[in-house]
């Protein structure tokens, strides 16, 4: 509301001036205005002010008209019993009200016929809403916008799409479709204001969820020679490929490359093939080590274990705190087949666990599988495989022990089955989440 107001009069011996916004109120009523003295700076002032109507209320007019609403008030003020009334005429004016639009998309206000295109926000809310009018001219329908300017399609602009945290923008979805591009969703509203009778008209935007990333950090060394080292960010839940050089060159020196593997001293080999793919399992940040040996030195001949469990993280789906496990093997050797990979687990609060976690343990280092344990086979051949068990909502279960081994399965074309053990690792889901400062992947 625009009031083109500017009242002074004065008083005995004070001017008083600008009276400020009142509270609008029934005709003939009494409102208050304060009034400040701009000689002396008296305190403020409280007075009795009586707005009079003096003409018809005209309705405000709709977004796009050219109607102004308005109307005229007069305002008369006394400063006491002794002081002249004063009087003082001014104008309001209204502004312009969006259409509302009734089921047959009537305004309710104008009482015009248009068409809502309404852009919607990813939740509640309206992001942009335009409206627009159909004209049959020569058989041919035409759109105009509010002011009445013949519309095409190259006018409709769709709004810029807000940043949603964790989320990527991939497209606007209209009917069926559901990635359609920021240009093309012009020609589709167009074709729906020509070709259709409908009074609203909707699309909403499509978010996709930006896989979470981890940082790999991958380190050449020698001993306690670092010969390089590079880091990088890699998808969750996809493959990383590692490739080491044959030899590396360092101060003269000339390194042969060994083997992959998860620890700088090259205990837990991963491959001691060159090229090598990891699995990454979680956002957690991680480091892979390619172990090196200075040419002429004497080196042990490197151990490659069947299995090995390769990395634990934790993750929080739905409210869910869950703790998992992954293993990696090695290639089966030539004449054997594989037969499964799984897991061995159990935790004290399971209602498979009856034995204190000291027992549980020991089983499992025993390789059996027991009515106390817990196994799943995993199918497939998949180099790397994870086990996520599901501790609860509870706080406290961020602390329950678990236990977890690897286990690989294969044959020899006589059918004797080999069967091979990773170590046993015993955690808790805050161990885990502390070491990798992490705790929180998944969807909370």
């Amino acid at each position: 509301m625009n009031n083109k107001v500017d009242i002074s009069f004065t008083g005995r011996d004070h001017e008083y001036k600008n009276a400020p916004t009142f509270s609008w109120i029934k005709e003939g009523a009494t409102a208050q205005a304060v009034f400040t003295c701009s000689v002396c700076g008296q305190k403020p002032i409280t007075i009795e002010a009586t707005l009079d109507k003096v003409n018809e209320y005209k309705k405000p007019g709709c977004i796009g008209s050219t109607e102004e609403g308005y109307t005229y008030y007069a305002f008369s003020a006394q400063l006491n019993s002794e002081s002249p009334r004063y009087e003082y005429e001014f104008e309001v004016v209204l502004d312009p009200v969006p259409h509302k639009l009734d089921s047959d998309g009537i305004c309710t206000n104008c009482k015009k016929p248009f068409v809502q295109v309404i852009f919607n926000r990813r939740t509640d809310g309206v992001l942009q809403q335009e409206f627009y009018s159909r004209e049959e001219n020569g058989g041919q329908v035409v759109i105009k916008d509010v002011a009445g300017n013949v519309v095409t399609a190259n006018d409709i602009i769709a709004p810029t799409v807000p940043q949603q945290t964790g989320y990527e923008f991939i497209g606007w979805k209209f009917g069926e479709e559901t990635d359609i591009t920021s240009y093309a969703i012009a020609a589709k509203i167009y074709e729906a204001l020509t070709s259709t009778d409908a009074t609203t008209i909707t699309v909403e935007p499509n978010y996709a969820p930006v896989a979470a990333q981890a940082q790999i950090t991958v380190e050449c060394v020698a001993g306690e020679v670092t010969l390089s080292t590079k880091s990088e960010q890699a998808a969750v839940g996809q493959s990383y490929p590692l490739k080491a050089e044959k030899t590396l060159q360092k101060d003269e020196k000339t390194y042969t490359f060994t083997c992959w593997a998860n620890d700088k001293e090259g205990q837990t080999v991963l491959s001691t093939s060159e090229d090598f793919q990891i699995a990454i399992s979680s956002n957690a940040d991680k480091t892979i080590f390619a172990i090196y040996a200075e040419q002429g030195s004497a080196t042990k001949p490197v151990e490659v274990k069947p299995i090995i469990m390769s990395d634990v993280y934790t993750s929080i789906v739905n409210g869910a705190y869950k703790l998992s496990f992954a293993t990696t093997r090695a290639e089966i050797p030539e004449g054997y087949t594989l037969v499964d990979t799984g897991f061995l687990y159990g935790t004290k609060q399971s209602t498979f666990a009856n034995m204190d976690i000291t027992a549980l343990e020991k089983a499992l280092i025993l390789g059996g599988t027991t009515e106390n344990l817990k196994t799943q086979a995993v199918s497939g051949n998949a180099a790397t495989n994870a086990l996520t068990v599901n501790l609860g909502t509870a706080e406290a279960n961020r602390n329950y022990w678990v236990c977890a081994r690897g286990y690989l399965r294969y044959k020899k074309t006589d059918g004797t089955i080999i069967t091979e053990y990773t170590d046993v690792i015993k955690t808790t889901y805050n161990k885990e989440a502390e070491k990798n400062n992490a705790g929180t992947s998944g969807n909370e």
